[in-house]
Parts: structure tokens; sequence; C-alpha cells
């Protein structure tokens, strides 16, 4: 064997491990990118009575919610009341979410609250249901976080069955969850992982918060 083929050989070699470190990145970039994808939806928009936002997650739930409101794509902003407090803060959590909204420029006779205090997304469903239909309403939009929309709308057309509302799910816009870099951020394994987790959870007949 001619020794000059060697370092060819070798440079052949490393050029195609090389290839195939990168194909597997890809794959498995592809993979976790449509792990992502597949948890968020987002419903065509149309001109609603209501916009709800659902508890949890930062500001920009409220934002994007007081976005739509400003658009004129609904009369009413509503909070799901969860009965919470905020830790070292004499306000609560509804205390905080209509200090924001007012912030966002959502008049204060527009803003209403849910009855009762839910502790899941299922009990935000059935209240946000027995306001519609007690204020005869034919359509509201739902905004929650991205990662949070597939079950949000699972659980909201369970719970909103011949009810004749219908419900728009809407990602937050400025979130910090994308679904084609959720995974470069311990937040996005933890979150995507226990989404999985109660979708497997209410796919096996179970209640899901």
């Amino acid at each position: 064997m001619d020794a000059s083929s060697k370092p060819v050989r070798g440079v052949q070699t490393c050029v195609v491990i090389t290839a195939a470190a990168m194909l597997l990145v890809l794959i498995v970039g592809l993979v976790l990118a449509g792990a992502g994808a597949y948890l968020v939806v987002a419903d065509p928009l149309v001109k609603a009575d209501a916009v709800a936002v659902l508890s949890g997650g930062g500001t920009e739930r409220i934002q994007t919610a007081a976005d739509f409101f400003e658009r004129n794509l609904a009369d009413w902003f509503v909070f799901t009341e969860t009965g919470l407090g905020i830790p070292n803060n004499q306000k609560t959590a509804s205390d905080w979410n209509k200090i924001n909204a007012l912030k966002q420029g959502v008049p204060l006779e527009a803003i209403l609250f849910t009855e009762g205090e839910a502790s899941s997304t299922a009990d935000e469903a059935r209240a946000l249901r027995a306001m519609a239909e007690r204020r005869h309403w034919s359509a509201i939009i739902v905004v929650t976080d991205p990662y949070h929309t597939r079950r949000t709308r699972l659980i909201f057309r369970r719970e909103f069955r011949a009810s004749g509302v219908n419900v728009i799910v809407r990602p937050a816009a400025g979130s910090w969850y994308h679904a084609s870099t959720w995974w470069l951020h311990p937040a996005g394994w933890r979150e995507t992982g226990l989404e999985y987790a109660k979708l497997i959870y209410m796919y096996l007949g179970r209640e899901s918060d």
C-alpha cells in the first residue's frame, strides 16, 4: 500500500464521521423541533365576545390579549379566578392581573373575573363556559403560553361540547417558548416534558390540570 494513501484515507474517514455526526444532530434537532411544534396550535382569529387570559405565565398572555382587545376582536377582557396570592406581596394574583391589564390600556369596566376558584385548566374551562352561557356569548378567544395551547384546546373542546360557544385558542406572542429552540433552555425541557406527560394522562382518560 502506498504510504501516501494513508493520510487520504484518514481525511476521508474524518469527513465521513463529521458528516454522520452532523446528520445525527440534524435529525435530533428536527425531532425535537417537531415535538415542540406539536404542542403549539393557533386557531384562526375571528371577532369574539370576549378574550380570556388563562392563569399562570408572565405578562405575555395579558399583552397578547390586550392587543386583541385593542384591535376590537373582543368586547370583554376576562381573567380566570384562582384565589391565589403572591408570595411576600399583599396583592393577589387577580390584583396583579388587573393592574397589568390596565397598564396595557384595557378599560376597567371591560375587565371580568370568572366565579369560583379554578385550580386546573379544566376548572378554568368550566368557569368560562358558565360565564359565556350566562352572558349569552357565542365566541371567546383563549390566550395561554404556546406549549400549553394544544392541551388547552383539547380540554376546552371537551368542556364546551354542545355549548354553542366557539372557542379560539391562541398562543401568547413574545413568549420565551419557541418550537424550534425550546430544547436550548432548561425550562423548555421541563415544560415540554410536563405537557407530554399531561397529554398522555388525558389520553388515558384521566383528569388533567
